[in-house]
């Protein structure tokens, strides 16, 4: 067993609360906690420490107003943003639960666009370009040459793929390139 696997049979694993016997975990999982409040929401009430300890979850997790959320989801799109916004919610609880799963298991997404379609692929955090490349397929991999990257951010703020390139948006990165979440790439390759 490696070192990090005996630390983490040891129970020093920081998102696990442990079993209320006390006996370390044999195994450590990474965790992403979500607990259902009920009752009428108060402004400021539907994440609060206060809240979280009732339930007895961990300061991190989140604390979801089903309720609520059961009434955003059957809301009409247009309608949606006004209500989240009357209740001083910043966005639904399907949102933060994915990004909070996402950050428990160490993954991150990144995006590929085609005059069709768009695309999001999931990979693990720090991976490198290549290892996006091969997530899309393993001949990208093979001969992957370099990445036009963009982030979504920049995207978003341009008007067009046109405006972004003209704002220098998009730059070209090697190998070596970590690929942030959110990145849209275009991946140039010869095989």
């Amino acid at each position: 067993m490696s070192r990090e696997g005996n630390e983490r049979a040891r129970g020093d694993c920081p998102t696990f609360r442990g079993p209320r016997s006390g006996l370390p975990p044999i195994v450590c999982f990474p965790l992403a906690e979500a607990g259902r409040i009920g009752g009428e929401l108060r402004r400021g009430a539907r994440g609060s420490p206060d809240a979280k300890t009732a339930l007895g979850l961990h300061p991190t997790s989140l604390a979801i107003h089903a309720n609520v959320e059961e009434e955003i989801a059957a809301l009409d799109p247009n309608d949606r943003a006004a209500f989240l916004k009357d209740f001083g919610i910043e966005e639904p609880a399907s949102r933060r639960l994915i990004r909070a799963s996402y950050a428990a298991l160490g993954l991150r997404s990144f995006f590929t666009s085609g005059p069709d379609e768009v695309r999001a692929w999931t990979i693990r955090a720090g991976d490198d370009a290549v290892a996006a490349a091969g997530r899309i397929h393993s001949d990208l991999a093979r001969g992957f040459i370099r990445a036009e990257v963009t982030a979504f951010d920049a995207l978003r703020s341009a008007a067009s793929w046109r405006e972004a390139k003209a704002k220098n948006a998009t730059r070209l990165e090697g190998k070596e390139y970590a690929v942030a979440d959110g990145d849209i790439l275009n991946i140039r390759f010869a095989v």
